[in-house]
């Protein structure tokens, strides 16, 4: 399996990414770690959202003085399906490597062409503002 990894800030359009219900057959919030605040009641598109929950991540970084290169999006399509516990297994064998095993994160699952792919959203920062260090994640 191979993961796709990159370091971001730019929150908006990473949103509109995982949010995008045209390119794909769906576009679902399946997952959220940590303490973000879901908006999933107030039946908003999953773009919307997403851009909602982003901008929580957004302001603890200004809260450091950052306003880039605070979220890490991570991307996983493998070849063949993955049943649940297989993709709880490679996410936490990737957060177990590179040290994210209790970040705050976003997941949002894609359905393109009856193939499922995952994306997860990372808040990148730690306690005293500084950035992970992930190196060969790719």
């Amino acid at each position: 399996m191979i993961f796709k990894s990159s370091i971001r800030g730019f929150s908006g359009e990473l949103a509109d990414h995982l949010g995008n219900e045209h390119d794909n057959e769906t576009a679902t919030i399946t997952k959220v770690g940590g303490d973000l605040y879901r908006f999933d009641k107030h039946g908003l598109p999953v773009a919307d959202e997403l851009r909602l929950m982003f901008s929580q991540m957004d302001m603890s970084a200004r809260g450091h003085g950052k306003d880039d290169n605070h979220i890490y999006h991570v991307s996983l399509s493998p070849e063949r399906p993955l049943e649940p516990e297989q993709w709880s297994r490679a996410w936490a064998l990737y957060e177990a490597e590179f040290g994210l095993e209790k970040r705050i994160f976003i997941e949002v699952t894609h359905e393109k062409e009856g193939r499922l792919h995952k994306h997860r959203a990372y808040y990148a920062l730690d306690e005293r503002g500084r950035g992970l260090r992930i190196s060969h994640s790719y």
